[in-house]
């Protein structure tokens, strides 16, 4: 396999013909860190502190559920409130709540998953066509979770296995997997060991899925790409593995009982946090939060005038996608499908697997078109994506009446920082940008579709995986500018992209952090007003050990990731 690094000195006088591009490239300082940094968490510290809607602009009736409330109240009223989500979900059923009204949950309080679909795991909350859900009360967001504890000695036994421990709760079976395991708020994680026949995991021969070198904020180490002959096979510290067979969630830790050791463990399960069943249409997402989910945080479909706002996301996937294969999930926001209106506001989101805020579909009949999306104000941190774009067509479908579109999109005004780096760094594919902007295949359509405003400091390995980028005069492609950037000059890239730019075509390239390459985009007609940061240095200690270095990323000859 070979990638081409930087074009070719003969590319880049061809390229400059007539015009020097003048690109504003210069040294980062910890002033400039910090500047960012405190714009960044003073907006986050606003959305935290946002007001929630009004009941008075609900337009239909309001309704209300608490912790203290009772499901033989009305619900009508902070005093005679609802008490659990089975009582809203049944108002769905009998339409007692219905489209236009708006569901409220105090503040404060906590609700995890309490229903089931048998192949898609288990959901805390439906988000049902032409509700409005919000928040009442004082104090922090109300939260929703899809996970168990495992707080406690009393949640761990010792195993046959020399630092295995065994979860001594009901982990249950393959539809439940166990995505991700969070320890004190963060401090530490789990890192998931997955077999490639995770149905059959013993069988002789069969290994686990090469995630290279890794961190669990506690030590680094390579794991997986081994033999798995038995729950033994789990050798570095919090490594994990889920036997559905025996739904039994194993554990290696070699400082003693973890229940102990931790003062709180939270162990999240395969489901949609928030799940939509029909199309999504006419929903507003309020001051809500949303933790401990092993797939999606909130899962839409089909979006139309959607809104999420004021919204706080964390700690979202690792959970298989198909329980016969090793692919994970991982969004923090999803919508799937078609969508028209569709505003991610002033949310902060943080921890994910794979992206964070994204709209994707997979080619099909009719043509998919993804329409007025505005991804904007939002504060994005650690994830292998803070945004992607997926709506890939096949070459047959391009110029017909079938051609998957994105239209009128926008990305602006967001703070993201440190894409692919913490607990998403331990994708075996470890491509962590700013934008996967149609970096599934090579005929994605971009039309109106701007990224500008944005505050984009650290990426792993990129800041854009895309062949889509927009240059002047063109009449498709993202169209990027006026952002500001930081990121490890010469030994990181600008982007994973194409090698003839101005036609979207050729073989992959990847264009090196550096003046040369930018200048060469620049002078196409891209990023034209944005502010380059460069350092030499590494972000953490565990990056110089080779954890963040970028692996199985894309093979130009086969097209494969």
């Amino acid at each position: 396999m070979r990638i081409e690094t930087i074009v070719t000195s003969e590319e880049l006088s061809a390229i400059r013909a007539g015009r020097q591009a003048e690109i504003n490239f210069q040294p980062m300082t910890e002033e400039v860190h910090r500047h960012y940094t405190e714009l960044a968490r003073e907006r986050a510290n606003k959305i935290m502190d946002a007001e929630s809607i009004s009941p008075e602009k609900i337009p239909g009736n309001c309704y209300y559920i608490s912790h203290f409330g009772s499901d033989e109240a009305d619900g009508r009223s902070p005093e005679s409130a609802w008490q659990t989500i089975e009582r809203l979900h049944r108002a769905f059923e009998t339409q007692e709540v219905t489209a236009g009204d708006g569901v409220f949950f105090e503040r404060g309080s906590e609700w995890n998953s309490r229903f089931h679909t048998e192949t898609m795991g288990d959901y805390a909350l439906l988000l049902m066509p032409g509700i409005t859900y919000s928040a009442y009360g004082t104090g922090r967001k109300p939260v929703f979770m899809n996970c168990l504890s495992g707080s406690g000695k009393e949640k761990w036994r010792e195993t046959e296995y020399p630092n295995v421990w065994a979860y001594t709760g009901n982990a249950g079976g393959r539809y439940g997997d166990v995505g991700n395991i969070v320890c004190d708020g963060g401090k530490a994680y789990g890192i998931k060991v997955t077999p490639h026949e995770p149905n059959h995991p013993y069988q002789p021969g069969v290994k686990t899925v090469d995630s290279g070198m890794v961190t669990n904020k506690m030590e680094v180490f390579h794991s997986g790409d081994t033999l798995f002959p038995n729950p033994g096979g789990l050798c570095n510290n919090l490594e994990f593995f889920h036997d559905y067979e025996a739904e039994v969630l194993y554990l290696y830790f070699d400082r003693g009982n973890p229940g102990a050791y931790f003062s709180e463990i939270m162990i999240s399960r395969r489901g949609n946090v928030l799940r939509s069943e029909v199309k999504s249409t006419d929903i507003m997402v309020d001051n809500l939060c949303v933790k401990y989910g092993g797939s999606h945080g909130m899962n839409l479909v089909d979006c139309e005038n959607v809104t999420i706002q004021n919204c706080e996301l964390g700690w979202i996937g690792g959970s298989l996608q198909e329980m016969t294969g090793t692919v994970r999930y991982g969004n923090a926001i999803e919508n799937w499908g078609e969508c028209d209106g569709f505003y991610i506001r002033s949310c902060v989101v943080y921890e994910c697997y794979d992206a964070q805020l994204t709209t994707q579909y997979i080619s099909g009949e009719p043509a998919c078109i993804m329409q007025n999306i505005e991804f904007s104000g939002n504060v994005l941190a650690f994830s292998n994506s803070p945004i992607e774009l997926w709506n890939n067509n096949t070459p047959e479908k391009l110029g017909t009446e079938n051609e998957n579109q994105f239209l009128h999109v926008r990305v602006m005004d967001n703070y993201m920082f440190y894409s692919g780096y913490q607990f998403g760094h331990q994708r075996p594919v470890k491509n962590g940008s700013f934008g996967c902007l149609g970096a599934k295949g090579f005929y994605e359509v971009f039309k109106d579709t701007e990224i500008t405003d944005n505050v984009m400091l650290y990426s792993a390995v990129m800041l854009h995986y895309t062949r889509s980028v927009g240059y002047r005069n063109s009449p498709y492609g993202i169209m990027l500018d006026r952002n500001v950037y930081a990121m490890q000059k010469d030994k990181k890239y600008y982007a994973k992209s194409c090698e003839y730019p101005e036609t979207n075509e050729g073989s992959a390239r990847l264009y090196p952090y550096s003046r040369e390459a930018l200048e060469t985009l620049v002078s196409l007609g891209t990023e034209e007003n944005s502010v380059f940061y460069w350092y030499d240095s590494f972000l953490f200690p565990e990056e110089e050990q080779g954890v963040y270095l970028m692996l199985n990323v894309w093979d130009p000859e086969s097209g494969e990731q």
